[in-house]
């Protein structure tokens, strides 16, 4: 056995692994695996290792550390972990996770947690199974297995559900456009509804050149005062993305959020997506309204170092 750091020459291989061993619901491309996590800032490849027999990677561990110190003070994510099928129970998964939690807690890190990270591949420890919930407390995780939550899935384009929301009456109060640039705007209103992991990741998007067609705003009728985000994005796999989405305190129980919810929804079709994803959320019913139902379950899952 042979045991290396990750590094993105193996991404090949590694995502073949990926493509025989975890469901093709989740998605987990090669394509992934190189945008979300070796090309993400947030990538840690001095706690990130794979195993490998005779020239063939029988399994990997990829981990990100958060960039911001003043909002995840202490914190990690394991990203992905996966283990060739018929390598499984053989005890590799465990040593994956006790090479990464020994270099992580020499570099000060004092939490980690499974998923949840910065564009991630995973929103928490996937499938909830008894099998994967065992193999995490064994190796003395927290486990919140009767807390899940979803990845929901639907399609915008020929969606009757999107096409016939009735929008007259929301729009003579409001406008929900395509952000051009008003960045003072959009992060005075996240500052004042949505401080700490939102407000940070639609900085890091603006600071990283995000698209402007990928960010929706909701403004008042005079359009002098945002009161809504939306972010939007286009996966490696042709699906597009929703999320994080939120509209001020003051406005909401009205049905606005729905009004918005549909036209960002009616972006992501202008900007040729069908299949889309709304990652890591309860709200079933909200975005139900829509069409999308729950594709991937999961739970959370971290440990103190």
């Amino acid at each position: 056995m042979e045991w290396r750091k990750l590094t993105p020459n193996d991404v090949k291989e590694l995502g073949e692994l990926c493509q025989n061993t975890i469901p093709s619901r989740y998605y987990v491309t090669e394509a992934a695996l190189e945008q979300k996590l070796f090309q993400h800032r947030c990538f840690c490849k001095e706690a990130s290792y794979s195993v490998w027999d005779d020239g063939e990677c029988i399994g990997f561990v990829g981990v990100k550390i958060p960039d911001c110190e003043e909002l995840f003070s202490g914190m990690a994510w394991i990203s992905i972990l996966v283990v060739k099928k018929e390598e499984q129970r053989k005890g590799y998964g465990t040593l994956l996770l006790e090479k990464t939690q020994k270099t992580l807690k020499a570099m000060g890190i004092q939490k980690l947690i499974v998923g949840q990270d910065f564009s991630c591949l995973f929103s928490g420890l996937p499938e909830v199974t008894e099998e994967l919930c065992g193999f995490f407390r064994k190796n003395d995780f927290m486990v919140s297995a009767e807390c899940v939550y979803y990845d929901l899935e639907g399609e915008v384009q020929d969606n009757p559900l999107i096409e016939e929301f009735a929008v007259a009456e929301f729009e003579a109060r409001w406008k929900a456009a395509v952000y051009d640039g008003e960045e003072n705007e959009l992060l005075a209103f996240l500052e004042c509804e949505f401080p700490g992991r939102w407000k940070y990741e639609v900085e890091c998007a603006l600071r990283e050149g995000k698209p402007h067609e990928e960010i929706m705003l909701l403004w008042d009728k005079a359009q002098t005062e945002v009161q809504g985000f939306c972010m939007l994005s286009k996966e490696p796999d042709g699906r597009g993305k929703l999320g994080p989405i939120g509209i001020a305190e003051k406005i909401r129980g009205n049905g606005v959020g729905e009004f918005f919810l549909c036209k960002s929804l009616q972006q992501l079709k202008n900007l040729g997506r069908n299949r889309v994803n709304i990652d890591w959320t309860i709200l079933t019913k909200f975005y139900g309204k829509f069409g999308f139902v729950p594709e991937r379950t999961y739970c959370g899952a971290y440990k103190e170092l």
